[in-house]
């Protein structure tokens, strides 16, 4: 069986599961569909992750501030009829906003994350000028 999440067109507040036979085969809606409505975890935030017996799911905290921080989801029930998480924590850094995704390497030796700060800047109307004409 074949798991993909998908966001759909509320991608902030809403996450859906489709399920499959075969990765090449066709997707259908999962019946618990949605399966998160929640601007605090919905939408994600890296790549599925078997660690420790555990199957974690990271979702973007984008409740306040777009990114803020990472939910640490546990899936504790995840087939053709049901699903289930539970959430075991959160990622921040303190004052910077994020992480809003995190990946691992294969071994988990190294982990990447993005996060950023929030500043007023008098030149990022022209970054984004220029930006904007180096695309055409």
């Amino acid at each position: 069986m074949f798991f993909i999440f998908w966001r759909g067109t509320t991608a902030h507040t809403i996450l859906n599961l489709l399920i499959s036979d075969s990765p090449f085969d066709v997707f259908n809606p999962h019946p618990m569909n949605p399966i998160v409505v929640s601007p605090r975890f919905a939408r994600m935030g890296g790549k599925i992750l078997n660690f420790q017996g555990k199957t974690i799911r990271f979702g973007q905290n984008n409740s306040g501030e777009y990114g803020e921080s990472l939910a640490v989801l546990n899936i504790t029930k995840l087939s053709e009829e049901s699903y289930n998480e539970e959430m075991l924590g959160t990622i921040a850094i303190d004052n910077f906003s994020g992480p809003h995704s995190i990946d691992f390497n294969t071994n988990m030796s190294q982990i990447l994350i993005d996060y950023y700060r929030n500043k007023f800047s008098l030149l990022a109307g022209m970054r984004r000028i220029r930006s904007r004409l180096h695309k055409k």
